[in-house]
């Protein structure tokens, strides 16, 4: 067999012979960023909120192995109420134990612009919301610019 027809058909070999699954977190752009208002009128929540706590990943996997599927809570205070909550309130959301899985890293003390559709706890890569220092000073601005207006 020559050596040019070796190497490309090793190569398909070592293709199909891969079993493993690989997820990743792949989003478009947050509806938050690109039409705040139109999410925010769709959202049951909307709020400014500080971090006050970021739990450890619980384990969905057997006998204690991480997973993707693990869960980790994120503990909030709600700075400005937008829509749905008042200051003051304190929310807890979950998200994914890391970022391949559209989990998201929060730190104690950092201030999120978080919307919430009816039913859902779930704070993901792919939004609605982020950190107000990762570009979401200008969508929580206009929120609250509307919101200033309908009182």
């Amino acid at each position: 067999m020559h050596a040019a027809i070796r190497i490309p058909l090793a190569f398909v070999a070592l293709q199909l012979g891969y079993s493993g699954v690989v997820w990743a977190c792949s989003c478009a752009q947050d509806a938050l960023l690109s039409d705040p208002i139109g999410t925010a009128e769709e959202a049951e929540r909307v709020f400014i909120g500080e971090v006050l706590k970021v739990g450890k990943a619980r384990s969905a996997g057997c006998g204690g192995t991480t997973s993707t599927a693990d869960r980790r809570e994120i503990e909030f205070v709600v700075v400005e109420g937008i829509k749905g909550v008042s200051d003051g309130e304190e929310l807890t959301l979950t998200t994914s134990r890391d970022s391949s899985a559209c989990g998201v890293d929060a730190a104690e003390g950092e201030l999120w612009l978080i919307a919430q559709y009816e039913g859902s706890d779930f704070l993901g890569a792919c939004g609605p919301g982020g950190r107000l220092d990762d570009g979401y000073q200008d969508a929580a601005d206009i929120l609250l610019l509307e919101a200033e207006g309908a009182r």
